[in-house]
């Protein structure tokens, strides 16, 4: 396998990034990993590493990249909403790299994969398509319900809890006053504040300006997860498009955010593969 530093420019910054080729197998469309976090190109646990070099061993050329301020790129860290310009510049990146690809489909998590997803607004005719990991779409409301939904209702029904409540090794008054924030935050309506959801407007918008296929990776075990099934349950816009046929959900009950346990890196890479091919 072929993995070379390259350099790429963006607004006068120069971007790092590693391209990772197969010698032996070819396919002729590549993917971009866009990187989440914010963290740089190598991933929690080398994810990324590993994940590009799968992604090449299955013919399909990849580019894990820092966009502006971080990891070893220059420029200044504008957050994930703002990141357009770095998407755009690594896809012309890769397919000047490899001038066979036919176009790219873009990977992220996290706050990555919702940044994909408001890319979709440029409606880039070079993307063939999104594997979006976990999407980030965290509020203030929408990480209560969440919170109290997958954590204080499982909570209440262990056995350990009400062990360390009736022994005194948790301070029951600092466990209400908790409880009693979480359930005034559900009711909270982000204060009549645009900021807060003006990201995810961007995304929606996105996801219908994009017609392409779009496959949803979901932990089952993960806050950030949970919060976007929230959303698709509670808003109905979100509800209707999200069932499009373009969309093609994977769920995996017991994995993290990151699926940092080997199996599960493996299933994911195999379901993502699995995909590319059955797609393209």
């Amino acid at each position: 396998m072929n993995e070379t530093v390259i350099r790429f420019d963006c607004h006068g910054d120069q971007l790092i990034g590693i391209l990772h080729s197969s010698p032996t197998v070819y396919k002729n469309l590549g993917v971009v990993i866009v990187v989440g976090g914010p963290q740089y190109r190598v991933g929690s646990h080398r994810q990324f590493t590993i994940m590009a070099r799968d992604f090449a061993a299955a013919g399909y050329p990849t580019l894990r990249f820092d966009y502006r301020g971080m990891g070893d790129s220059e420029g200044e860290f504008k957050g994930f909403e703002c990141i357009d310009d770095d998407i755009d510049a690594a896809i012309s990146a890769l397919l000047r790299e490899e001038s066979g690809l036919d176009g790219i489909v873009l990977w992220g998590l996290c706050d990555a994969a919702s940044a994909c997803l408001i890319y979709g607004n440029k409606k880039d005719e070079r993307v063939k398509g999104m594997i979006l990991a976990n999407p980030w779409v965290r509020t203030v409301s929408g990480e209560a319900k969440a919170y109290l939904k997958h954590y204080y209702l499982k909570r209440i029904f262990q056995k350990s809890f009400w062990d360390k409540v009736f022994f005194g090794s948790s301070d029951l008054s600092v466990m209400v006053s908790d409880l009693k924030t979480t359930v005034q935050s559900v009711f909270l309506k982000n204060n009549g504040s645009k900021i807060t959801r003006s990201f995810l407007d961007k995304m929606i918008k996105g996801i219908e300006a994009f017609n392409s296929p779009i496959l949803l990776l979901i932990s089952g075990n993960d806050l950030t997860a949970q919060e976007f099934i929230g959303l698709k349950q509670s808003e109905k816009k979100w509800s209707n498009i999200l069932d499009e046929g373009q969309i093609e959900w994977f769920f995996m009950d017991d994995a993290d955010h990151t699926f940092s346990s080997h199996g599960d890196l493996c299933c994911v890479m195999s379901r993502c593969t699995e995909w590319l091919s059955d797609k393209y």
